[in-house]
């Protein structure tokens, strides 16, 4: 097998990667758009996509004691935790 052969299938291996992780991100957004609704678009306007918001709300934030914003919307206060450090964040009082 050529050099060229090789790269040609390494272009489309990485292409093919690309593409899945792609549809998986466009699942994983529309699935948080129905948990979170409105707190996904406070936290796209707070990190300026609604990507970069979903990425936020599934990994463990230090101001919620390493908990995901995602897990705490299913109670009111959980919901309201999350919220108050979206506005803390927007003004950059982290305290």
């Amino acid at each position: 097998m050529s050099t060229s052969d090789e790269e040609r299938r390494h272009r489309e291996a990485v292409a093919a990667l690309d593409a899945a992780v792609q549809r998986a991100g466009v699942r994983q957004l529309v699935q948080l758009e129905r948990l979170a609704g409105d707190v996904l678009t406070q936290a796209a306007e707070v990190f300026g996509s609604r990507e970069t918001a979903a990425d936020w709300l599934m990994r463990p934030a230090m101001a919620l004691d390493r908990q995901r914003p995602v897990d705490l919307l299913g109670t009111a206060a959980g919901k309201e935790q999350v919220e108050l450090l979206l506005i803390r964040l927007q003004y950059g009082v982290y305290t």
